[in-house]
């Protein structure tokens, strides 16, 4: 009996092994919540998190996790949610929708995200690092 459950042990564990063998660690992977000076709401608490998650190759996946149920929103007790795909480029990470590209790159122990149209008179927004693993908040918003 100890045969069979070392045996069956053994091919959970090989099939529960991660297959993505291509991924390329970005440095970035965590959960990052936007700093107060970015926080555009007439000092009123506007709660954002982006997570990020390494892909295979130069990818990155970044998730935006806008609270509405903070001071600035007040709609609700729950999460709008988007994500994007990133790629490489250089020491950063771009994608491009309509013809603007975004950026994100590392800043101290937070991220940098550069919009090329400028959001509330800012062309760029910081996050702080909240933890190494990648979060999800819930519940997601209707």
């Amino acid at each position: 009996m100890k045969k069979i459950l070392s045996i069956l042990f053994l091919i959970l564990f090989i099939s529960c092994e991660d297959k993505n063998e291509n991924v390329t660690p970005s440095g970035l992977k965590g959960t990052y919540k936007l700093k107060k000076d970015y926080q555009f709401c007439d000092g009123k608490e506007d709660v954002w998190y982006i997570t990020i998650e390494d892909l295979s190759g130069d990818k990155i996946k970044m998730n935006e996790w806008d609270y509405m149920g903070d001071e600035c929103d007040n709609e609700g007790d729950c999460y709008v949610n988007g994500n994007v795909m990133l790629t490489k480029d250089s020491d950063k990470y771009s994608f491009t929708e309509s013809d603007l590209t975004t950026t994100i790159e590392k800043n101290g122990n937070g991220v940098k995200i550069t919009l090329r149209l400028a959001i509330h008179g800012a062309e760029y927004f910081l996050y702080d690092r909240e933890s190494n693993d990648v979060k999800e908040y819930s519940p997601i918003c209707n």
